[in-house]
């Protein structure tokens, strides 16, 4: 046991001045009597010549004595401590602070209980352990070193806030145990246990062990949570009609419903536009248990009038009266900016069915010129460069499409022609192919690929590839090694089914007619010469002001982890200003399906079971208190039954 306050000890002084009181003598009254003979014990008193008495047996001086030595212990606030382990050295807390946290089926939040929980372990360490804080957010963080001072270690777990994001519990694991392991004095051997323990709070939701010696030696698992009474979004997105004359463009929009109910459950969906919130589309979906649903709201128009971007929110309820444990996954958040036509450079000697497919494709601005007139300088703003029959001597940093070229992309190998090249498999899980099936593709001429590292076949045949995707950085090459009018596609609905997709992955790539919208946590990335910035910043859904890391061709934003809508500014050189604004929400499954676990698999058969953690310090004070409560209320008994 020990003492919080040992200064209520000082009230001890008080002790001798209450016995003082009962050996007192009394200060007599003269009165008049008749007789002296029934005042003998008077007379006596009277003939003493000190003025203290003999200190006789006293009930009640006993029981007062006894309800002070009571009142001043409790005011010293002793404690009993329950230490976890007189052994080990260094002790690292771990706190997942995840989105699903903020779920209020603990006290408060899970948050809040593993928190509460966490400080109970810190104030039961022996006095010569030092602890260590980590917050497993989505970048898990060292927040409190390791020190033998409590108020840190308790300052670096109340400063702990829940994010919007997936947690990366792994990856904080992984953290501690390395630090554990530096912690090893030298002369211990290499395969020796790590001298301190793991103390891991979460609801162990998205989390998978990683695989480390004796983890399952030195890390104990405190479960928060106790139930997973949750319905959210974990999907959404909105994308422009391609081809459609409609004006303003018409939108398909796309919202998956996971539900984590053991039962399932009917809710209520709407989409809102713009900052007032109107309601623009809504709808009923029912969800099974433990499983997702999605919506579409087809043919969606949104209003462009106010400018060049909508904000786009989805929103979630449930039935009058039914509880939803975690609120943030229930609305999700878009930002669409307003379509414009793909730009597309066709550098070709003559190809009428590409010619006759971007002219009659409305999503799309065609130019076109020869080889000769090619020019790199030139080919900057273009969203898709088509390559008929040519390979420039620098890959433009735009999406293309070459049709069969004579000379591999680095120019340095020339490809042989190749009569009937056979089609022996192809991806026909690619979005590339929706609709299109190559089994009876014929192609007379060609020029097989040859597959380079990182390089996709995606159509084979025995000489090569006949169709292959590489990607470089942010631009997607895509190699037609034949012909399409040298094919039987020529005169195929398949190749204009074809260029659709072709067309449509590019304004999907691009982000052209589709909403920005991230998840939680990540990093957000704009195309952007660092060089030509003047200044860049970036406002959170909350206000606070954000910095965008600018380098070579890239302009990024780390600080995702609310959700929300974020507004980037980026101010050149020149003065021109330009923002970004983006939607930012959680959609995560793992998060959404939050029940907490009441183990961990470890690899080879073991597992890590959930632990609880004994109180740290237990406050004494209140039952002294009542004690010396008792004593009175006895005293009192004692004195009326005498009286």
């Amino acid at each position: 046991m020990s003492f919080l306050n040992v200064t209520g000890f000082l009230a001890l002084g008080l002790v001798p001045p209450l016995v003082l009181l009962y050996i007192l003598k009394f200060r007599r009254q003269r009165k008049a009597v008749a007789s002296t003979m029934l005042w003998q014990q008077v007379i006596t008193d009277l003939r003493a010549n000190t003025p203290f008495q003999k200190l006789r047996r006293n009930l009640l001086l006993l029981l007062q004595v006894l309800t002070l030595l009571l009142l001043v212990a409790a005011l010293a606030a002793p404690v009993v401590s329950a230490t976890l382990s007189e052994k080990k050295k260094f002790v690292i807390v771990i706190i997942d602070s995840s989105a699903s946290m903020q779920s209020s089926d603990a006290d408060g939040s899970r948050l809040d209980a593993a928190k509460k929980k966490a400080l109970d372990v810190i104030g039961s360490l022996p006095a010569e352990a030092e602890a260590m804080v980590i917050d497993a957010g989505e970048q898990p963080l060292v927040v409190g070193n390791f020190t033998t001072d409590r108020s840190l270690a308790r300052r670096a777990i109340e400063g702990i806030n829940a994010r919007d994001a997936e947690g990366r519990l792994a990856d904080a694991v992984t953290l501690a145990y390395n630090n554990l392991i530096g912690m090893r004095a030298k002369e211990e051997k290499p395969g020796a246990l790590p001298p301190g323990e793991i103390y891991l709070f979460s609801d162990g939701s998205n989390f998978t062990v990683p695989d480390l010696k004796n983890l399952d030696k030195i890390m104990k698992y405190i479960k928060v949570g106790a139930h997973a009474n949750n319905v959210g979004i974990t999907a959404f997105d909105a994308r422009m009609v391609p081809g459609a004359k409609d004006e303003p463009p018409s939108f398909t929009v796309s919202v998956e419903v996971t539900n984590s109910y053991d039962t399932a459950r009917e809710v209520f969906l709407s989409l809102h536009s713009g900052k007032s919130g109107v309601i623009v589309n809504s709808q009923r979906i029912t969800v099974p248990p433990g499983k997702s649903e999605f919506a579409f709201f087809v043919g969606l128009q949104l209003d462009f009038s106010q400018g060049d971007m909508v904000e786009l929110t989805a929103r979630l309820e449930q039935k009058s009266g039914e509880k939803d444990d975690l609120a943030v996954d229930n609305t999700a958040y878009a930002v669409v900016r307003k379509p414009r036509q793909l730009q597309v450079l066709v550098v070709s000697e003559g190809s009428p069915a590409i010619e006759r497919y971007f002219e009659v494709n409305t999503a799309t601005s065609m130019k076109e010129i020869g080889h000769a007139e090619y020019d790199p300088a030139k080919a900057a703003g273009f969203d898709l460069i088509v390559f008929d029959h040519f390979v420039p001597g620098v890959l433009p940093k735009c999406d293309c499409f070459f049709i069969e070229p004579e000379t591999t992309l680095d120019g340095k190998k020339r490809l042989d022609e190749t009569t009937r090249p056979s089609v022996d498999e192809w991806n026909s899980e690619d979005p590339l192919f929706d609709h299109v099936k190559c089994e009876s593709l014929a192609i007379y001429l060609g020029r097989p690929f040859p597959l380079e590292a990182g390089d996709e076949a995606l159509i084979r045949s025995q000489r090569g590839a006949l169709m292959a995707r590489r990607t470089v950085d942010d631009s997607v090459y895509i190699v037609s090694a034949f012909d399409p009018h040298f094919s039987s596609w020529g005169q195929d609905p398949a190749f204009v089914i074809f260029m659709e997709n072709l067309v449509n992955s590019v304004l999907a790539h691009r982000q052209i007619g589709a909403a920005r919208s991230f998840k939680a946590g990540e990093p957000v990335e704009f195309d952007g010469n660092a060089g030509r910035i003047a200044e860049c910043g970036a406002t959170t859904p909350d206000g606070r002001k954000a910095a965008l890391t600018a380098s070579a061709g890239r302009i990024c934003l780390y600080d995702t982890e609310r959700a929300g809508f974020y507004a980037a500014n980026i101010i050149g050189l020149d003065n021109n200003s330009g923002r970004r604004d983006f939607g930012v929400s959680t959609l995560s499954r793992a998060e959404t399906l939050n029940a907490p676990v009441d183990k961990m698999e470890l690899g080879g058969g073991g597992e890590i079971k959930a632990v609880t953690v004994p109180r740290a310090n237990i406050d004494v004070w209140p039952y002294l208190a009542l004690v010396a409560a008792l004593v009175v209320i006895f005293e009192w008994w004692a004195f009326t039954r005498r009286s």
